[in-house]
């Protein structure tokens, strides 16, 4: 939004209000604002010379929620909002509108709420209190939001003013700006008083040099003051038991004093006897700065927070770097517990996700925040689906789901709510399907399906959701597709193509939408390898490939881009060995695994980098082998397993990661074909052997209806061999 920034500030405020509105108002247009300030660059831009203009609306819409253009004018041309927060303005709309549009159209500016009744988030406008949804309306996800308190027993009107001001500015601390504001007030004060006992008289080129000197002694009065109190008092002290260290903490107070008036009131207190209205006093000073010390490291943790989950869109080792610095400050703090489990749970780490995750779990639980307890059960689902435990992976992801259908009862179908819901059904329907269970599978994506279509159609202009509708279309299509029910697949892959299409052309430029589209061909063309259908999954391939070349071109450094290319060279050469074309399946696959041995060098500890490359070894060997090269081929084939053997290595209980054990299994099975092609009995039953013995522990242990079969396949090849 391209408009010139007239105003400072746009001041929000209900009518009620309105006295508080305009002493604040004055008092900004009139800050001085210290010339050895002026110019140095903060957060906000260079400091001006002065805060003028500040905009004040002096319209009234109590009545309604409708702002006026030139209102709206006004909040496009302000460099920042300040909310006037009491009990009243909570609830003007009007007011709520101001801030909503505001955070929705200048999520950059900063907006400062001024406390004035009430007590904090009650008296915050909805828009404050909440973050905002991707389309601009007010979620529940409440966020925590501080301000200064101009009343009296809290900041009072000189400190509240000097952090609206700091605010602003863009300096993170109103200490500096309190104590310049607090030197000026004293400054002029004593020169009224001086003027009017005609102490200073300013005459010709002598003027100067008088104010300079007269400018100087007034600086120190304050200081002085105080050290003339202290001296009194510690005088009083006398040989009293104690007396030198009480005299070194009221010198410590002394110091201070120039810096906070209160200190000076202490000091006459404690000189009067008034001992308990001093500590009262300094009490307050010192919540005050611990207050001071609770919100900066509020902010460091925020501010970490912020990197993780930027971070966290392309780089998850940063991510989690983040949120560790973080929690280094805020060990309980859940976003960051969250964020970094869910990173961990990216980069494959499995041990140290459940641990975040876990702890996110029994935090939420005691909190009562629902929505974490939610979260935290869905991803500790995902973790034991990755170590192949189906069985604890949807005991975690049906108490998910219970928490869904509670919070559903409890908030009369909360948007939000019901997308959980469905995220919970689709995950259900996936372990379902890994276990062979295509009917009951298909039931919790239809389900999905169907709350995805009601969320849809109630905000159709909203992408997220339009996205969540395209991936619960593609996950029926892929049970059909997996049952033969082609027809049926192509009709939902074709309705996810054109919401990714329709995603696309709105925002050409966006990566998301583009890899989206992509996802889409891919799709169509595992469809057309399943009916048999060689050429028409090329094509689609290609087509998948064509747009990922772009994004990797567009950013070379970013892994998922690359990622996604070697997959869709993998694909490619899988459709040429359907076409019985090795030598251009060697080529896609080659390509494949050129781009995995990059990523896998950059990050050698990446385990989903270690897996992929594991995978494109063995394409690769296999098509060489096929071809006669047998010694290159048995090499890559041997990569592969020493691949598989560190990733299965990473605990010592066999279920606490079977699916790398199965994994490991399956490529020691891999060589032992390769070997009984070759006639080496010898070698072939060693190798089926040892798939079996590293198979069977896990597939045991889980019940895996899958890997049993294939542990009885390497029973039957063994005793085929040995016959």
């Amino acid at each position: 939004m391209s408009q010139t920034l007239r105003y400072t500030a746009f001041l929000s405020y209900a009518h009620k209000d309105e006295k508080w509105a305009e002493w604040l108002h004055t008092k900004l247009e009139q800050f001085k604002i210290d010339k050895d300030l002026v110019g140095i660059e903060t957060p906000r831009g260079p400091v001006p010379k002065n805060l003028r203009p500040i905009f004040l609306d002096r319209g009234n819409f109590a009545g309604g929620d409708t702002l006026h253009e030139a209102t709206i004018m006004a909040l496009d041309g302000s460099r920042a909002l300040i909310v006037m927060c009491s009990t009243i303005a909570a609830g003007r709309p009007a007011v709520n509108e101001e801030v909503r549009l505001f955070k929705q159209r200048h999520p950059d500016r900063p907006i400062i709420p001024v406390l004035i009744e009430g007590t904090a988030p009650g008296n915050f406008p909805a828009a404050l209190r909440y973050e905002l949804n991707e389309d601009g309306t007010v979620s529940r996800r409440e966020i925590t939001v501080l301000g200064p308190d101009l009343r009296d027993g809290a900041d009072g009107k000189q400190l509240g003013l000097a952090k609206v001001v700091a605010g602003l500015l863009g300096f993170s601390n109103a200490d500096d700006i309190y104590q310049r504001a607090e030197r000026h007030r004293m400054q002029q004060r004593r020169l009224r008083r001086a003027l009017l006992a005609g102490a200073i008289v300013l005459v010709g080129a002598g003027g100067y040099f008088g104010w300079e000197s007269v400018r100087k002694q007034l600086i120190l009065d304050r200081t002085q003051e105080a050290l003339s109190e202290i001296s009194a008092l510690a005088a009083d002290l006398g040989a009293a038991p104690g007396a030198t260290q009480l005299t070194k903490v009221i010198e410590e107070i002394g110091k201070g004093a120039y810096t906070d008036p209160r200190k000076v009131g202490a000091i006459r207190l404690l000189k009067a006897g008034k001992t308990e209205q001093a500590a009262d006093l300094l009490e307050k000073v010192a919540e005050d700065e611990e207050a001071r010390i609770e919100n900066r490291i509020k902010q460091v943790v925020e501010a970490h927070r912020q990197v993780g989950m930027i971070a966290g869109l392309a780089d998850p080792k940063r991510a989690r770097v983040a949120y560790s610095k973080a929690l280094r400050y805020a060990p309980n703090d859940l976003i960051s517990l969250y964020g970094r489990g869910w990173q961990s749970l990216l980069a494959s780490d499995l041990d140290a996700a459940k641990g975040d995750l876990e702890r996110v779990l029994g935090l939420a639980k005691d909190q009562k925040e629902p929505e974490y307890l939610y979260l935290a059960h869905m991803r500790l689902g995902e973790v034991a689906k990755r170590r192949g435990l189906l069985r604890e992976a949807q005991a975690q992801q049906n108490d998910a789901l219970k928490i869904a259908n509670h919070q559903i009862s409890i908030t009369n179908n909360d948007p939000q709510w019901m997308r959980y819901r469905s995220f919970s059904l689709e995950k259900i329907g996936d372990l379902l399907a890994e276990q062979g269970k295509s009917e009951d599978a298909y039931t919790n994506f239809r389900n999905a399906l169907t709350i995805r279509q009601t969320l849809h159609e109630a905000k159709p202009q909203d992408k997220g959701r339009t996205r969540e509708l395209a991936i619960a279309h593609e996950k029926v299509g892929d049970v059909l597709r997996r049952k033969g029910q082609f027809d049926g697949a192509n009709d939902h892959i074709t309705q996810a193509f054109d919401l990714r299409q329709e995603l696309a052309k709105a925002q050409p430029e966006k990566p998301g939408w583009k890899r989206a589209l992509s996802l889409s061909h891919e799709r169509f063309g595992l469809l057309h390898l399943a009916k048999g259908d060689a050429e028409a999954a090329l094509k689609s391939f290609g087509q998948a490939l064509e747009i990922r070349k772009s994004l990797a071109a567009s950013d070379p450094d970013y892994a998922t881009w690359q990622r996604d290319l070697s997959v869709s060279h993998e694909q490619l050469g899988d459709a040429y060995v359907r076409l019985n074309d090795p030598d251009n399946s060697l080529a896609a696959y080659q390509a494949s695994f050129d781009i995995r041995q990059r990523l896998a060098g950059k990050d050698p500890n990446n385990a989903v980098w270690k897996r992929d490359l594991s995978i494109a070894h063995v394409r690769v060997g296999r098509v060489l082998t096929y071809l006669g090269e047998d010694k290159q081929g048995l090499k890559h084939l041997q990569d592969a397993l020493e691949l598989r053997k560190q990733l299965a290595q990473t605990g010592k209980d066999p279920t606490g990661n079977a699916r790398a054990q199965i994994e490991l299994a399956r490529n020691y099975a891999i060589l032992g074909q390769y070997h009984e092609v070759r006639e080496d009995k010898d070698a072939a039953v060693s190798f089926f052997r040892k798939a079996k013995e590293t198979a069977e522990p896990a597939a045991k242990q889980t019940g895996n209806e899958t890997w049993l079969q294939l542990v009885a396949a390497m029973a039957h090849n063994i005793s085929n061999l040995e016959e």
